[in-house]
């Protein structure tokens, strides 16, 4: 499972950089796995704004990146 905090905070100055969270979801008792940030995140960048996942790919997308044209983002989580 993948939860997207897009309004998470990053390093000090930086609002609304945003970051993703994968749990392993196949019991009952879902586990922390990790965290995902953007490498180069911006001040509302809203990384994790929106997120997908199959398989063990996950995509991620970030509206406000780049002046906010948007940037997508793809990762493998095996």
């Amino acid at each position: 499972a993948v939860i997207g905090a897009y309004r998470g905070d990053g390093e000090v100055g930086m609002l609304n950089t945003g970051s993703v969270y994968v749990f392993n979801a196949g019991s009952s008792n879902p586990t922390f796995r990790r965290k995902i940030e953007d490498d180069a995140g911006d001040t509302n960048g809203y990384f994790g704004f929106a997120v997908g996942i199959s398989g063990f790919e996950i995509i991620i997308g970030a509206y406000g990146k780049n002046n906010s044209a948007g940037q997508v983002g793809f990762l493998n989580v095996q």
